[in-house]
């Protein structure tokens, strides 16, 4: 992490607010910080399940399909286990669900393999909103509950 981004992008790992809000309004551009694997603040704050974090970014206007040098964007991140209030969040703010990453891997390829199936049950919900491109249908989602149980 650059120096002067440090606290910005640290406030995103810890779900501090009042450090992003600060930062943010000292230097708006700070939203395109990011750490050297290429995570944006919303990566970290998705990593580590800080949905205030993840709002208020949002608001300001991080972008949810922004991508690390994994090509990864944060419903990459959330699907393998943040929590269903961040992946409905991300992808009623426009993440795309069909984006792969450099493994050529969907956030829906991350969600089938959760252990957590309300992860794969919340872009079940969704799917009218990402535009249905995430392919799930009711059958697709028993066949993996019934997989798991």
């Amino acid at each position: 992490m650059e120096n002067n981004t440090q606290p910005f992008l640290s406030a995103a790992t810890t779900g501090d607010t009042t450090t992003i809000e600060k930062e943010y309004n000292q230097n708006n551009s700070i939203l395109t910080a990011t750490t050297p694997s290429g995570s944006t603040a919303l990566h970290l704050a998705t990593l580590h399940n800080h949905l205030q974090v993840v709002q208020l970014l949002l608001n300001y206007g991080l972008h949810p399909s922004t991508t690390d040098h994994q090509g990864q964007s944060a419903l990459h991140v959330a699907a393998q286990g943040s929590s269903t209030d961040i992946v409905d969040i991300l992808l009623k703010q426009g993440a795309s669900c069909k984006a792969r990453d450099h493994d050529r891997k969907t956030p829906m390829s991350y969600a089938y393999v959760n252990p957590d199936l309300s992860i794969l049950a919340c872009f079940l919900d969704n799917a009218p909103v990402c535009g249905g491109c995430c392919t799930l249908t009711p059958e697709i989602f028993h066949r993996g509950n019934r997989a798991v149980g």
